[in-house]
């Protein structure tokens, strides 16, 4: 899969340069190297301010599973999935997110990973590629 190969070709860049090729050394939680990626299309949310839309909030999610098998199975649900990840962003982003501020990528990926895994089990972990707020 290709998702896998461009993470795999990542870390072995990281490695050729004399950095850490294991993500727990950034405090990031380590993904199995049987584990397979299920990329989800690109969600956008509205940011509300008190009187008027303020901006939007965009994310690409890719879904880890343990095997190819629960991938298999996870893109089955896609749109289950997809529903899922499109309620999170806007409850994070009610409660947490601004068009004029950082996004805070660890607690909007920690509120995916309850619903997802919520919605589905066999997602093992949620994998933030892209997260941008931005003024309307």
């Amino acid at each position: 899969m290709l998702i896998r190969s461009l993470i795999g070709s990542a870390a072995l860049a990281t490695a050729a340069v004399g950095g850490s090729a294991t993500p727990r050394a950034a405090g990031i939680e380590q993904v199995g190297a049987e584990s397979a990626f299920v990329a989800l299309d690109e969600i956008m949310v509205p940011i509300a301010g008190t009187q008027r839309i303020e901006g939007a909030l965009r994310a690409r999610i890719v879904l880890a599973a343990s095997t190819s098998g629960d991938a298999d199975a996870l893109t089955q649900r896609l749109p289950e999935l997809r529903a899922a990840a499109v309620s999170s962003m806007i409850e994070f982003s009610r409660l947490h997110a601004t068009a004029l501020t950082a996004v805070n990528a660890t607690q909007l990926r920690s509120d995916m990973m309850v619903a997802l895994r919520a919605a589905d089990p066999a997602v093992s972990t949620v994998l933030i590629i892209e997260v941008a707020a931005t003024r309307t």
